[in-house]
């Protein structure tokens, strides 16, 4: 029942285009890990831990409440 989802953060004055990102994952990864759902964040919506490493719980959650 999950969704595989991709989180991105853009680097200052780049962008993502996440055609181009889920065409290239279906050429370098099996089917199944290829991101049906591709979040844009800013640096300031990623909750982060105490440890400097991202709040996976968080990002869940919030994925989940993006999505009703």
């Amino acid at each position: 029942g999950e969704e595989v989802t991709a989180v991105l953060v853009p680097t200052a004055g780049h962008q993502i285009d996440p055609g181009d990102l889920q065409r290239r994952a279906r050429k370098e990864i099996s089917g199944y890990k290829v991101p049906t759902r591709i979040e844009i964040w800013d640096e300031d919506e990623v909750p982060w831990l105490g440890s400097g490493k991202p709040d996976k719980l968080q990002i869940i959650a919030r994925l989940a409440s993006r999505n009703e």
